[in-house]
Order: structure tokens, then sequence, then C-alpha cells
């Protein structure tokens, strides 16, 4: 298990394909050095399949009773794809 450095800036991406949710995260972290980590949820996993539920997703974590510390987000894009 690795850790954020503090007052060090990370590159995060979220894709949602037809399969999963991946999400990686690139930078300098405390034990691993330089290091681009990629977590999958399967999509299946979380929804039920044709379920129509609209994907949202939000910055931050909704936990305030034991994290410490600040996050700034900078140079933000969102990519839609879309079927012609």
């Amino acid at each position: 298990m690795d850790a954020y450095k503090d007052n060090t800036w990370y590159s995060a991406c979220i894709e949602r394909n037809e399969d999963a949710y991946v999400l990686s995260i690139s930078g300098s972290f405390k034990w691993g050095g330089q290091q681009t980590y990629v977590g999958t949820i399967p999509v299946r996993s979380v929804y039920q399949a044709g379920a129509g539920i609209p994907d949202f997703f939000m910055f931050g974590d909704p936990h305030n009773n034991y994290y410490r510390g600040s996050v700034y987000y900078d140079d933000i894009k969102l990519e839609a794809w879309h079927e012609y």
C-alpha cells in the first residue's frame, strides 16, 4: 500500500467504458516513487444490467472524521464520447 506525499501534484483519470470504471493516479508517491496506479471496478458489480442509472462523479471524499490536509484541483477536462 502506498501513500500520497504532502505538497505534491498528482494526475488522475476516471474512465467509464462499456465494461468498467477505470481510475488511474500518476505521480510521485511516498513509498513507490514515480508510479501510475490503476484500479478497475466492473460495471456489472455496481449496476444491474439495463438499469438505466445515470453516472455521477464528485470531487473530494465524503468522509470528515479521519482525513487531514487539503486538496486542490487544476486543469480539469471532461470528455464525453458520442455514438452517431
